[in-house]
């Protein structure tokens, strides 16, 4: 993937799935290459995201996460269901009905 970050291989299987689903994705990413997404019009990447909002959104249906303390203290007052995906690397994934 020259010229693309380096995807780790369960990042690559999110990307593919959320390909094919109708809700829209809102991803963390924290790299400027965002060019990998661009063909996926359900998937916005964004360095920084109001967590806390995201959670109060009454569309918001998941969020996957790698399972910090902020993601898990948020989650606990959200509605949302969460999966957490433990890795060494910050990942934050959220999905909305549309």
């Amino acid at each position: 993937m020259s010229g693309h970050v380096k995807f780790l291989t369960y990042e690559l299987a999110f990307l593919k799935a959320f390909s094919k689903i109708p809700q829209r994705v809102l991803w963390k990413f924290e790299d400027n290459d965002t060019s990998i997404f661009k063909p996926y019009k359900n998937i916005r990447t964004s360095s920084w995201m109001p967590q806390r909002d995201i959670f109060a959104h009454p569309n918001m249906k998941l969020f996957i996460s790698h399972g910090g303390l902020l993601g898990i203290s948020t989650h606990l007052v959200a509605p949302a269901s969460t999966q957490f995906v433990w890795s060494f690397k910050e990942i934050h994934i959220y999905i909305l009905l549309n």
